[in-house]
């Protein structure tokens, strides 16, 4: 703005001594004149352009440069805006409220295994509390588990999309369930039906009222690394755990501690331990979901419950989960790798019981619950290690966990897309669930 306050003064200067020096008559020399002028009228007398005499010819020495300082000014106070404008836009980002929905259970899951039906209401509601629709279904594990096109059928699988179909496609939306409303893939059935880019909104985080009180995230010894517990159903599959947290390891950001599933399963508490990592395959038993690590050749041949008792030191659930790691904030259960990356009915059942396993854990107050789809062993490594680049946010409870969900659905979709149709692509990144409390 020096610069402007410059050009002013000089305009201003220069428009002054114009008005003020006066200028000697052309006609007379040293006063005398041989044929002397009548007297001319005054300015009153003669209105015209030439009318004033030195008054007349000043005034447009000031017009100009007053009329220049306008323009410059204009000009200078747009460009200020503009330049304010430009830099505030991306400091200061607005975000929308997330949106709300919630599932009510209306009947009973009629058959256990691939024959149930869940019949429920799911109502949706804007940020501001706004209620967007409330529609009634009926989903079924058959279609459940054949895929985004059956489980997407018109009219009752795009009855929740259509909501977003009249006003603009919400960002963020907090789902609330239950443990007998938690198998079904939500994230599908709320998606939008549009992909923009690697994108798909919105990004779902589930919420689960917590029986118990939520744990606290304790901030002792928070200079130090974070300590995580790694339970695998294999050796291959904890050289895989320790490959993906290798980085966060070399960071000094992370401890990691193999546990054996044996002494999860003898329910004996192992303090300290803020983020376990269980890697295994979840199984339906007669007496619920089970994390099976060895021994599941047998289980198949034994169908008597009392043999189930008897093998049961292979297997333990969630509430033995809970009780193992008393401190843990976060739990991360991913099952066990592929050798290619594809999207089967058994991938999708197994993603349906890990969902209910995390229902559990977050109802008995786990803070935060992550369930991976079966990935390849690169990508599943990839996933872990966006987590291990946010344990400084975890461990200070400042991880938000929409946007988790977004990052880990677009790095999913992205390697998908190139291995798989785009339909089994944007269903194995809708199958990334989040609960958070």
């Amino acid at each position: 703005m020096a610069w402007l306050a410059l050009v002013a003064g000089w305009l201003l200067l220069s428009g002054g001594r114009a008005a003020t020096d006066p200028q000697p008559p052309e006609s007379t020399v040293s006063g005398l004149d041989p044929n002397p002028a009548p007297p001319s009228p005054s300015a009153s007398d003669e209105p015209g352009p030439n009318a004033g005499g030195a008054i007349a010819d000043a005034s447009p020495s000031w017009v100009l440069p007053l009329g220049v300082m306008a323009m410059l000014a204009l000009f200078g106070a747009g460009g200020w805006l503009w330049l304010r404008r430009r830099a505030a836009s991306p400091t200061a980002p607005l975000v929308a409220p997330p949106w709300t929905a919630q599932v009510s259970a209306t009947g009973s899951d009629v058959a256990a295994g691939r024959l149930a039906a869940l019949d429920v209401t799911v109502s949706i509601a804007t940020g501001r509390g706004e209620q967007v629709t409330t529609a009634a279904l009926r989903v079924r594990r058959t279609d459940a588990y054949s895929g985004l096109d059956a489980l997407r059928q018109p009219p009752s699988g795009t009855a929740l999309s259509v909501a977003f179909a009249s006003s603009p496609v919400p960002e963020r939306l907090w789902l609330e369930v239950a443990l007998g409303t938690a198998w079904p893939c939500w994230e599908a059935l709320l998606w939008s039906g549009v992909v923009d880019g690697t994108h798909l909104r919105p990004a779902v985080v589930r919420h689960v009222r917590s029986s118990r009180p939520a744990r606290q995230v304790s901030r002792d010894g928070a200079a130090g690394p974070w300590p995580i517990a790694t339970v695998a159903a294999t050796a291959g599959d904890e050289r895989q755990a320790a490959y993906a947290w290798e980085p966060s390891l070399r960071a000094g950001r992370v401890a990691l501690t193999p546990v054996a599933a044996e002494a999860v399963r003898a329910g004996l508490p192992l303090p300290g331990i803020r983020l376990v990592h269980v890697t295994a395959q979840p199984v339906e038993t007669p007496q619920g979901l089970f994390f099976e690590v060895a021994g599941g050749d047998r289980l198949q041949v034994q169908e008597s419950l009392e043999s189930l008792s008897s093998d049961r030191g292979t297997l333990f659930d969630a509430s033995q989960l809970a009780h193992a790691f008393p401190e843990a904030t976060c739990l991360l259960l991913q099952p066990p790798r592929r050798p290619a990356l594809d999207l089967t009915p058994a991938g999708r059942e197994t993603c349906a019981c890990l969902r209910v396993v995390a229902a559990a854990l977050a109802e008995q107050g786990v803070p935060l619950v992550i369930v991976m789809p079966p990935l390849d062993g690169e990508l599943a490594a990839h996933i872990v290690r966006l987590l291990g680049r946010r344990i400084l946010h975890l461990r200070g409870g400042a991880l938000d966990p929409h946007e988790f969900t977004i990052r880990v659905r677009e790095v999913v979709l992205g390697h998908a897309q190139r291995l798989l149709p785009r339909d089994a692509a944007i269903e194995l990144a809708l199958q990334v669930t989040v609960y958070a409390l």
